[in-house]
């Protein structure tokens, strides 16, 4: 008789290339079908301690047994089936395409609960809360990781470009606020972010269904996609992977399809839902018009 795990919501036999992910606080149900040699249910361990199993139900009258698995430690695990009393092994290798008598390992992907970090500066704070609020998802079926961090290298240079372009008050900078919480709060600007450090509720309302989705478990592969995502933020706003400086320098970004910015601005490129753009010459020349 073949024996397998499976997911709550899915009848199909999970094999040796599927991996299963779960976050600290929210356990993962999981469900083994398959009785061992001595017609009980098997016992489940993993075998690294980052997650513990917990048998939900287990009657030897019905083929399926459920359990749950929690975070221990973050990291990968492997869930592994022994038979019950005797501690027998009951897992069988990848080579074994149909496994009777045995059943596959199951590799489980244990997180952490994620929040934002308590040790990166305020202004490290400001860049993540807007790449988190203007990038792609995972749920978007053109989601790309790559460019979706290539993306926020750009938002970042044009808020730097802005702070060191030479009149810049073009971008609503305050006179006297000449910082990056002054290029990220200047009215008009980056949507939402107009009075930073508060931020309006739509905005807001993008950068917390962010982290919840970057907390949830069942999301499958995209929890893990979600997790990529952020992290690339966290490294592009923290200056660990700044990303190579545009040429010609980048002064905005907008929404794909909402147009340009003004007249002394010139499209670049459109990525990832984001289209960016340069000063035109003649701007960068002469910002005043006075030739």
């Amino acid at each position: 008789m073949a024996a397998y795990f499976r997911t709550r919501s899915h009848i199909r036999p999970l094999s040796w290339n599927d991996e299963l992910y779960v976050v600290q606080g929210q356990p993962l149900a999981i469900k083994v079908h398959g009785l061992g040699p001595n017609r009980q249910h098997l016992t489940v361990r993993a075998i690294r301690g980052n997650v513990s199993v917990r048998v939900i139900r287990a009657d030897n009258n019905n083929i399926e047994q459920d359990i749950e698995v929690s975070v221990v430690f973050g990291g990968q695990d492997e869930l592994r089936a022994y038979v019950s009393q005797l501690d027998e092994d009951f897992f069988c290798d990848a080579a074994v395409a149909s496994p009777m008598g045995c059943i596959h390992p199951l590799k489980i992907t244990a997180y952490r609960k994620l929040d934002f970090p308590p040790n990166i500066s305020a202004d490290e704070l400001a860049l993540l809360r807007v790449f988190l609020s203007e990038t792609i998802t995972p749920e978007k079926p053109t989601f790309n990781l790559e460019d979706a961090v290539r993306a926020m290298q750009y938002m970042r240079q044009v808020i730097y470009n802005r702070m060191a372009f030479s009149h810049p008050q073009y971008f609503n900078i305050a006179r006297g606020n000449l910082n990056l919480f002054g290029v990220i709060g200047a009215r008009g600007q980056i949507d939402g972010f107009g009075d930073y450090p508060n931020i309006d509720a739509r905005s807001a309302d993008r950068i917390s269904k962010f982290m919840i989705a970057c907390n949830r478990t069942g999301m499958g592969e995209k929890l893990r996609s979600f997790r990529q995502l952020y992290q690339g933020a966290l490294d592009v706003a923290t200056g660990n992977n700044p990303g190579i400086q545009h040429i010609p320098p980048l002064y905005s970004w907008r929404t794909a399809g909402q147009g340009s910015p003004g007249s002394n601005f010139q499209t670049e490129l459109s990525l990832q839902g984001q289209t960016f753009f340069s000063l035109t010459p003649a701007f960068i020349s002469d910002p005043n018009g006075r030739k």
